[in-house]
């Protein structure tokens, strides 16, 4: 057995075999996660905020919801990135959801979990990696935790 930690994906094939592995991320009380479709959603939500324009107050969260795959994006995000992401996600044929309103709808977790009209499961992976924000998303968060089955899941470690 091998401790392998990957800085760029979390996710990711090794071996002849190409058997599937991934680092760990971190979820919503800030605990170590293994999650595999969390990492993934995490992994994905990396991926579409490096390709965009530089901007280090965006942030891009990810879902899967009814077997459709949707990305957020905080709603004060400037014009350009999200334009810039629609183009990605049109080529892709994904779902762009764009923040909208207060905190913690405007943030890219918040929007997300709004757009989908407050599920009662569901797994959210963001790219900030210092979590929801502690003023509106951690609070609303940990509070409809109590009743529902919702996870938010964000990089263990800063990454460029």
């Amino acid at each position: 057995m091998y401790n392998l930690t990957v800085d760029e994906a979390h996710t990711f094939f090794v071996g002849d075999g190409q058997w599937l592995v991934h680092n760990a991320c971190r979820q919503l009380d800030g605990s170590v996660s293994d999650d595999i479709i969390g990492n993934f959603f995490v992994d994905e939500a990396i991926r579409y905020h490096k390709q965009l324009p530089a901007q280090p107050s965006v942030t891009i969260g990810v879902t899967i919801f009814d077997n459709i795959k949707y990305v957020s994006i905080n709603g004060n995000a400037n014009k350009r990135a999200i334009e810039y992401l629609k183009k990605i996600l049109n080529a892709e044929d994904v779902n762009l959801v764009i923040g909208s309103g207060k905190p913690p709808f405007l943030h890219a977790e918040g929007g997300l979990y709004r757009h989908l009209v407050y599920p009662d499961k569901i797994k959210i992976g963001i790219s900030n990696s210092s979590g929801p924000c502690s003023e509106y998303c951690l609070p609303f968060f940990e509070g409809i935790a109590q009743f529902r089955d919702v996870e938010i899941f964000y990089p263990l470690k800063y990454w460029k």
